[in-house]
């Protein structure tokens, strides 16, 4: 079980690489209306990560198997 919490981690780090990456591009190549809604979009998928991560590593996480 250790080793799919760690590959789903490895996972959502590089989400979350993605998005920091994401944010600063968008920040210097579009206009401020698309960059507040490519804001949206990555704070939603930025989000998204640290749920994921919060779930699979909580210490009442079902066992499987």
């Amino acid at each position: 079980m250790k080793a799919v919490r760690i590959g789903i981690t490895t996972f959502v780090a590089a989400l979350l690489t993605i998005v920091t990456l994401g944010w600063s591009w968008t920040n210097s190549h579009h206009p401020p209306p698309l960059r507040t809604a490519s804001h949206i979009v990555l704070g939603m998928a930025a989000l998204a990560g640290v749920f994921a991560l919060v779930k699979i590593w909580r210490r009442d996480a079902p066992r499987v198997g």
